[in-house]
This record gives structure tokens, sequence and C-alpha cells, in this order.
């Protein structure tokens, strides 16, 4: 059950990260919420001045290296090129950390002179220091944790950069505020939180790197220059955007008006959260297979990721646009002025959704130098329209030239990656649909805010109750591609067992109510023939009660989980479970834990059965298939009825001897989801044609005939009609052409 660290599936890496961003954006957003309550927009807006300065000298110091870590790690453990990613390494986070503590040493000095002559808050002074220290923490935390990302793996960057870090400002934000210590206390917590992320980074990636192959390292410093310093100008331009806006309004508006700008902001942002751990997941599979020309799988990764960071992004922007004024009301009652701000930045962010991998995409597949020339022309441009804009419109300007930048910019990127990579327009139906459905909602959120007049809470809990009860039902009926679909009812299927495990009340109500609606059992059916030509994993099931039934002394013990793993059950648990539910990407950790699960759920059967007999109240549910139906690219002559639930307890009347199952033991689902996996259990196991054959023959031929070939089996067919079918199966085909071959 083992998968090599670091290759988890883009849309695992990309659950995990999600969540990490949902609880870093969480964490941000009650920042600004604790500061907005508790001092008020005046701090709130010094403070956001800080963070935005500090972001900026970090982006600034960071000399590009934060995407070319990703890219060159990836790139050099798809060569094997262990030599080139340690010298990079040490190039990557060295350089940047010494830059750091130069500017921060810079910065410091210069605090008096910006606190009073930039921002016209001489307080500022001091906490501007304390961020200054922080600086080069700051820029540790975001090169390791990129280079971690290398590695296709975004546990550390989850766990460090979305999860611990954020919560830690949260908890010193929180500390300060009820202290009393004020923006000295909030820029102190900045520095605690940067240090605790900074080097949990640094142990992190010194570990993974410790872990590779042995090698004198090599410094790429030419290659890792070059690609760094266009990265390094696009990130500036791409940062800037986002955070020029706040610098330029804390030197031209009041602090106060700042800090509305800055709730409005977060609102937006925190809808945006999926964005950065999205690209970010994709980063280093689309430097991976441009590396190995796995260009169609490149298409992939930046198609899904598209349909993933619109679909994610509309659903909070459609309460966003709903009640506007309700989302600023939380903050309290003096941000009303940024409605039409929220607004505007609202419709920004719908066009970040669509754009934003594209960014990633040009950055990793070599294409950084264009899109350093975007951003660059889109900074300037923002740059320009907040100077423009700001002095005639303030807040409400800023908000604009904000839109306008990136509505452009994103278009040209679009273009562009149609143009040189993917060859064809990201938009497809399943973003339509999403686009439906958002509208739907957002026409009844403001039908709603229309004619009532209720709390602010109430009306957001109200607005979020209609998302969530018409974006996903239009959204999986309609909108889904093939493959989600698919995904979709693996991870129910998951789900169905973690609850059986888990919850054994739930399930044994979920049972209850789906054997309601299916229909009972109608004449017995031959155990045999149910299992067999199909089900070839019921013996595997089977293997682990006999297992058991030898150890019961040892059941549900650490003991009897090795004994599991290493027998047919385990196999078929990593060979048909893993794979069947999409699981083949998580960690081995994860991997362990459902397996354990599914042993402890053996134990619990097996003793269940040995003193209760077989439980009516939760029967077998099989399926009748029709002749000719191909299961698989497998059909036979005739109807056949196949399991689709409970097969552990077939296994049991299996091992017990039944010929027949009873009418009271099965129910007939008529809709069952039928599955062969007897070809890859028998690959798996390396079963040779006369053990194959031995077990087809269990439900095709008459009980007590001896076959070994494929040609006997064909000659002993109970039902003569199934040798035409039978003959097109693969099996059939190989072992012909074993024979063929054969001297």
């Amino acid at each position: 059950m083992s998968t090599k660290q670091g290759t988890g599936s883009l849309a695992v890496d990309g659950r995990r990260t999600i969540a990490g961003a949902v609880i870093s954006n969480a964490a941000t957003f009650l920042v600004a919420l604790l500061i907005a309550r508790l001092s008020g927009e005046a701090l709130l807006g010094a403070f956001a001045i800080l963070f935005a300065l500090r972001a900026i000298l970090a982006l600034v110091c960071g000399l590009g290296m934060r995407i070319a870590m990703t890219k060159f790690v990836a790139a050099s453990r798809a060569r094997g090129d262990y030599a080139s990613l340690r010298g990079a390494v040490r190039l990557g986070v060295g350089v940047p950390v010494g830059a750091a503590v130069l500017a921060g040493i810079g910065l410091a000095l210069l605090a008096p002179v910006l606190a009073e002559q930039v921002f016209g808050a001489a307080s500022m002074t001091g906490p501007m220091r304390v961020v200054a220290v922080s600086l080069p923490f700051a820029v540790l935390m975001d090169v390791t944790l990129a280079a971690t990302q290398g590695f296709r793996s975004m546990r550390a960057f989850a766990r460090i950069g979305l999860i611990l870090e954020p919560l830690c400002r949260l908890g010193f934000a929180a500390v300060s505020l009820v202290a009393g210590w004020g923006l000295m206390g909030l820029a102190g917590g900045l520095l605690a939180a940067s240090v605790i992320g900074g080097t949990s980074g640094a142990v992190v990636l010194s570990r993974r790197i410790r872990d590779l192959p042995d090698a004198r390292p090599v410094y790429p410093w030419r290659n890792l220059a070059r690609f760094a310093g266009v990265s390094w100008v696009a990130s500036m331009a791409t940062q800037g955007i986002l955070w020029v806006d706040v610098v330029l309004l804390g030197a031209m508006v009041a602090a106060a008006e700042v800090g509305v700008y800055q709730v409005a902001t977060r609102a937006v942002m925190a809808c945006m959260i999926v964005i950065t751990p999205l690209t970010a997941s994709m980063a280093p599979r689309i430097a991976h297979h441009w590396e190995t020309r796995e260009l169609e799988q490149v298409s992939d990764d930046y198609g899904f990721v598209v349909r993933w960071t619109w679909r994610l992004t509309i659903v909070p922007l459609t309460v966003v646009f709903g009640a506007p004024a309700a989302v600023l009301a939380c903050f309290g009652p003096g941000f009303s002025d940024g409605v039409i701000v929220i607004l505007i930045l609202g419709a920004g962010a719908l066009v970040e959704a669509l754009a934003a991998p594209s960014a990633v995409l040009l950055n990793q597949t070599g294409h950084n130098r264009l899109n350093m020339r975007i951003n660059l022309s889109a900074l300037v441009g923002n740059i320009l329209l907040n100077l423009a804009l700001i002095p005639v419109y303030g807040i409400a300007g800023a908000a604009v030239a904000w839109l306008v930048t990136l509505l452009f910019s994103g278009l040209v990127r679009i273009a562009v990656v149609r143009h040189l990579v993917t060859h064809e327009w990201p938009l497809r139906r399943p973003h339509l649909v999403s686009a439906g459905a958002a509208l739907l909602a957002l026409v009844l959120i403001r039908l709603m805010t229309a004619t009532t007049a209720l709390d602010a809470l109430v009306t957001l809990a109200l607005a979020a109750g209609i998302v969530v009860l018409v974006y996903p039902a239009v959204v999986l009926r309609s909108g889904l591609v093939k493959d989600e679909r698919k995904a979709a009812r693996s991870l129910l299927v998951r789900a169905r067992r973690e609850l059986s495990v888990r919850v054994p009340v739930l399930r044994r109500w979920v049972n209850r109510w789906r054997v309601r609606r299916l229909r009972p059992g109608a004449e017995p059916i031959p155990v045999d023939q149910l299992i067999s030509p199909h089900r070839s994993d019921i013996l595997a099931r089977k293997a682990v009660f006999d297992l058991a039934a030898e150890h019961r002394d040892i059941l549900d013990s650490e003991e009897f989980f090795e004994l599991a793993s290493q027998s047919l059950y385990g196999t078929w648990f990593r060979k048909i479970v893993v794979p069947g539910l999409g699981l083949a990407g998580v960690s081995e950790q994860e991997q362990v834990t459902l397996f354990r699960q599914a042993v402890s759920r053996v134990a619990h059967l097996f003793t269940s059965f040995e003193a209760n007999g077989f439980d009516t109240q939760h029967p077998i549910t099989v399926a009748r298939i029709p002749a000719g139906t191909k299961i698989a690219g497998r059909s036979l002559a005739e109807d056949r009825w196949v399991p689709v639930d409970g097969c552990h307890r077939l296994a049991l009347l299996v091992r017990s001897g039944l010929s027949h199952i009873p009418v009271d033991h099965y129910v007939i689902d008529p809709d069952g989801d039928c599955r062969h996996n007897t070809a890859r259990m028998s690959e798996a196991l390396e079963r040779t044609e006369s053990e194959v054959v031995a077990f087809l023959a269990r439900g095709l031929c008459r009980p007590g005939n001896a076959v070994t070939t494929w040609d006997e089996l064909l000659d002993a067919l109970e039902l003569p009609a199934n040798r035409a079918h039978l003959e097109d199966w693969p099996e059939a085909q190989r072992y012909s052409r074993a024979v063929s071959v054969s001297p």
C-alpha cells in the first residue's frame, strides 16, 4: 500500500491546499474583523499598511526564487539530477534570506522617515522596525515551502504556510488586542508567527533533501538566476497589483478610508481562497509534465484547475454580490461606504478566477519572460490608474483600477496560453453551468434582501443557505465532466465505507432506508454463479475471514492487521479498492488508515456472524444484468446476478458452505453498479491459465467439471450460447496467442 512520497494526485493536493487556504483566509479575515470590532478602522488601516509594506518587501527580497524553487526542484527530480537540485536549493534559500536581512536593516533605519513623511503617523515607527525584523523569517518560509512543492507534495505548504503560520498570527493578534498593546503588539505577532513559520519550513525542507540520493551539489546559478530574475519581475508586478493600491491609498487618503478599503478587500480575497492553493498544486505538475513532454497532461491539469478555481470562487462571490451591505456590516457600523468597492472588487475576482492559472502555466512552461512583460504592463497601468482615479473617486477609484488591470491582463494571458500551449480556450460548458447556477442563486438572494429587513448575520446565513441549496444541485446535475462524475461516485462510495466503520448507528439507518426502496429477493441464487465470472474479489474477502478463524485470539490487533495486509485480502485492497476509489494518489499513511478500518470491520463482522449468524436486517444487494450486457468489455448470453453491496457478508456465506443465497438474504437494486475485477485480481496474483479457468468454470460450467485450459472451458460450458461471447473476451485472445507462439 505504499506510494512514493510526493506523487499524490492533483485532486488530492488540491483538496489539501484548499482546506489549508480556508483556514488561512479565515485567520486573516478574523484578524481584520477583530481589529475593526475592538479598535476601529484607524488601527486596521495602519496595520494594513504595515502588512502590505512587508508583503511587497518580501516579494522584492524573494528575487523570484519562490517560483524558481518549485520549477527547478520538480524538473531536477524528473531528470534524476540530484546534484543540481541540491545546489539550486542552497542558492534559492540562501540568497533571498540574505537579501531580506539587508532589506530589514534598511527598513529599520528608514522607519522614522516613512512613518512621519509618507504615512503621516509617527507612531508607526516602532511597529515598522518590528516588521523589519520579521522580514527574513517571512522570506525563509516562502522559499523553503516553495522548494517542498517541487517534490509534488503540498503537505508542508498547506500545514505550515496555510495553517500553522496564519493561526499563530491570529492567536498573537487576539492576545495583543485583548491586552491593549495596539499596533506594536500586532507587529510583534507578525514577528512571532514568521519565526515559527520560517523555522518550520527550513526543518521540513532539510528533511526532504536529506532523504534524496547522495550527490555533490552543482550550482546552476546561471540558469537559476536567469529564470528567477524574470520570475521576480513578473511576481513583483503581480503582487504589486494586489498591494500597491493600499500603499498609495495610505499616502493619499485618511487611514480610516484605508481601513474601509481593507475590509472590502479582505471580504473579496476570502472569496478567492481556492485560487492560490489550486494553482500552487498545479505548478510542480506542469513543470514535471512539460519537462517529460507530456503535453496532453499539461492541458488536462490546466483545464482541471481553471474549472475548479471558477466553480469554487463564484460560490462565495454570489453571497457577496447578493448581500454586500450585510457582509460589511459584520465588521461594524463604520464600513457601509465600502459597498460599491466590494462589488467592483468582486467583479475583478471573477476575472482572476479564470486567468490566474494561465500565469502559473506560462511560468512553469518556460514562457516566464512573456508573463513578466504582461505583468509589468499591468502594474504600470494599475499605478497610473490609481494615481488618476484615487484623487477623484477615493477608494472606489482604487477598486476600478484593480478591476480594469485584472480584466485586460487576464484576457491577454488566456489568449497567450491558448496560442502557445493548449491551443484551446479554457471556457467550457461546466463554466457556463456554474455561472447559471450562481445567477439563479443571486436572483433569489436579491429577492430575499429586497423583501426583508433582517439582521446582517441572519441575512448572510440565509444567503449562504440559498447558495448551498441551489448551486451544488445544478452543478452536480449538469456541470461535471465525465471524469468528475466518476470521481464523485467514488467519493460517495468512500464516504459510505468510512461511515460503515466509524458510525455504526448511522450505517444501520442508511442501510434500512436503502433496503426500503429496493425490491425483495424472488428466488434462491446459486452462490457460484453470483461470484463467477465477474467477482473474484469475493474469494479475497473469504480469505481474510479464513484468517480470522485461524487467529480468533488476536482479532482487531496490530498483529492481525499485519497478517491481513500480507494476505490475498491485502492484495485485493491495494489492486482493486485503492485505484477503484481514486486513492492511488493519497499518502501511504492514509491508505494504511483505510485498510486498518476495513480490517476492523472484518473482525466485527466475523465475530457477529459466529455469534448470531447472518443478519437479515442488512441483506446483500445484487443486480440482474440482461444477456449481452458488457461489464469491462465482457458479456454473456444469459441474464446474470452480480453482487453490488454487502460483498463481505456474501464472503461469509461462501465460507459457510452455502450453495444458494436464500431469498431473505438479499435484495435487488435495479440500477446497481456492476463491476468486473476478476482480470485485475488474476493479473495482480499472476494467476496461471489453469487457475483463471478454474475460477471461471465455477460459475459457467456444471459442478464437478475439471477443466484446466481455455478450450476445455469453452467445451464444458453449461450454456453453449456463452461460447460465442467468451471467445471475444480478452482472456481468450491472450491464451490463444500464448498457444499459437508456444513450441
